[in-house]
């Protein structure tokens, strides 16, 4: 974030994808592991709104891009940040996220925990967006801190990896 280099250390250390956002969903910063998730890299996705950022499906459903669609009315996360801008108060919600990777979509799955952040001059939220999908995949199956891929050394691994992509939609 803007602090210091050991602040930056432990913001990046975790494995949970955290984006500091503004009040237009706009994303201002993000951590190592939210980078991952973005569909461009990180240093373009600054500035650009969150659904636009990560692909979201409904993004595109107009030329606005993200919060222009009439799907954006229903957003969880959309309302989850500005929940918290208007009460000041941290929000937690399950959410599900149509993200485009290529020609694919797919459905991801995520505990949102929004809460808000005041710098000297501006508010701002702290999204984190903790993946469904990886906290199933290491209770089951040894995964790669760095890149999220499974670690196995045996066929069973493979067998519930390819479990997991077939009939789980989970991508690696």
């Amino acid at each position: 974030m803007d602090s210091n280099p050991i602040d930056e250390t432990f913001f990046d250390a975790t494995q949970i994808a955290i984006f500091k956002v503004d009040d237009d969903v706009r994303v201002r910063e993000c951590n190592a592991a939210a980078s991952h998730l973005l569909a461009s890299a990180a240093s373009r996705a600054f500035n650009e709104r969150l659904g636009d950022a990560l692909h979201c499906t409904h993004s595109s459903d107009t030329t606005k891009g993200c919060g222009s669609s009439p799907a954006c009315l229903d957003c969880k996360i959309r309302s989850a940040i500005s929940e918290c801008f208007a009460n000041g108060t941290v929000v937690r919600k399950r959410v599900e996220i149509n993200l485009k990777n290529g020609v694919v979509n797919s459905w991801r799955k995520f505990i949102i925990t929004v809460n808000p952040m005041h710098d000297s001059t501006k508010t701002f939220a702290v999204l984190i967006l903790e993946d469904l999908h990886l906290s199933l995949l290491n209770e089951k199956l040894p995964v790669h801190i760095n890149c999220n891929k499974p670690n196995y050394d045996d066929q069973y691994g493979r067998i519930i990896e390819d479990h997991l992509i077939k009939y789980r939609n989970v991508t690696f």
